[in-house]
């Protein structure tokens, strides 16, 4: 017996909607390279997706996993990212806040290693309605496999104390000018380092030999009118400090010297975190002014 067209066009539309209704939110691999290899050396925390909002880590749940520093005081990440069923997508936000899932940094639909810088908030969605970024709460603890960890005695300063920028965190909706946008947000800024997660306790080691207190966390009330001229579309974001070290780690057990960086929280007289607001274009006016970035000499 023949099957019309119309029949099969039923058919599909089932089939699409059975596999939307059972579409489920997958566990992402951080990985510290581009093989997305799953040893336990390498690829050894997972982050949940949130099904229909977006859920959201600190930069503090990548502390001690040996991920490497990039030039922002953030961590370069591979994510190690499954296929998604058909019609969903897997979304990988950065730049987020309290209230806002941040900028897409990756949408993905076919398995692949992607390579995400990790500057400040991060966010994880599984997306099959088409609408996207809408919600956010915060995620659940991630997993972690567990790597054995070793002491070490002495921290031997090469470079620093120095200061240098954190990522940029999102801190407003996008707007076109002119305008006069009301920042009222928090901001959390946590500390970060580049010695192998195999290091017990890096921190500490460093401050009792440098004297520098590495706080792990420390959060901002942002209260600021931020104003957007005439012609321009974007966003708002806002840069913290970083107070940061760099040297050599040693006697170390059952292990040799290793090197790497230590960075925290770079805090003003009132104890709060010190940063700047700046306003990133949306791409198109970043074209037609021939420039990514305005950025204003305000610090909090």
């Amino acid at each position: 017996m023949a099957i019309s067209s119309s029949a099969l066009a039923i058919l599909a539309a089932s089939l699409v909607s059975a596999i939307g209704a059972n579409a489920q939110a997958a566990d992402i691999y951080s990985c510290k390279d581009a093989s997305c290899g799953g040893s336990a050396g390498n690829c050894f925390t997972t982050f949940q997706e949130g099904e229909g909002v977006c859920l959201q880590y600190s930069k503090s749940s990548f502390d001690g996993n040996g991920f490497d520093l990039n030039e922002n005081g953030g961590y370069n990440v591979y994510f190690d990212i499954p296929a998604a069923e058909s019609g969903c997508q897997h979304i990988i936000y950065t730049g987020s806040s309290v209230n806002n899932c941040g900028i897409p940094a990756g949408t993905f639909s076919q398995p692949t290693c992607a390579r995400i810088p990790v500057n400040s908030l991060v966010a994880f969605e599984y997306s099959c309605s088409g609408t996207a970024g809408s919600v956010v709460k915060r995620g659940p603890a991630p997993n972690v496999t567990p790597i054995e960890k070793r002491d070490c005695s002495t921290f031997t300063t090469r470079t620093g104390p120095y200061i240098k920028n954190g990522g940029p965190v999102t801190v407003s909706n996008p707007v076109s000018g002119p305008a006069q946008v009301a920042i009222s947000t928090s901001v959390t800024v946590g500390r970060s380092t580049t010695f192998s997660a195999s290091v017990g306790d890096p921190w500490g080691v460093v401050s009792a030999s440098t004297g520098i207190e590495f706080s792990e966390s420390i959060t901002n009330e942002l209260s600021y009118t931020f104003e957007v001229l005439e012609g321009q579309t974007g966003y708002v974001a806002w840069t913290p400090q970083l107070n940061c070290v760099e040297g050599v780690l040693s006697g170390c057990d059952s292990g040799s010297d290793t090197s790497g960086e230590a960075c925290g929280p770079n805090t003003g007289s009132d104890g709060s975190v010190v940063g700047q607001y700046s306003f990133v274009l949306s791409s198109r006016t970043a074209k037609e002014e021939g420039e990514k970035k305005v950025a204003r000499a305000f610090q909090y």
